[in-house]
């Protein structure tokens, strides 16, 4: 069998709970940059986890929409995620 390297952990990263807060805090900034209808889609299926028939009841429209809404939701996501990064270390 292979060893596993494992990455140290630095002790300040352990149990603070910052990078998560930071990540959590750039997400919702990007959701809120996105359309109305896209963040709903978005919220209703990954936060909330319905499913994309309960979802396209929710907003009242048909599941394709809820699947096109949604794919150009997380298409945008990662567009404003990965353009707000700095420059690679």
């Amino acid at each position: 069998r292979k060893e596993r390297h494992r990455s140290p952990v630095e002790p300040e990263s352990v149990g603070d709970g910052a990078q998560e807060r930071a990540v959590h805090a750039e997400l919702m900034d990007a959701l809120r940059r996105l359309p109305n209808r896209q963040r709903a889609a978005v919220v209703l299926r990954y936060f909330e986890q319905l499913t994309e028939a309960e979802t396209a009841r929710a907003l009242g429209c048909s599941v394709g929409t809820v699947k096109s809404t949604t794919h150009r939701a997380v298409a945008a996501l990662r567009l404003i995620l990965t353009s707000e990064e700095g420059p690679p270390c």
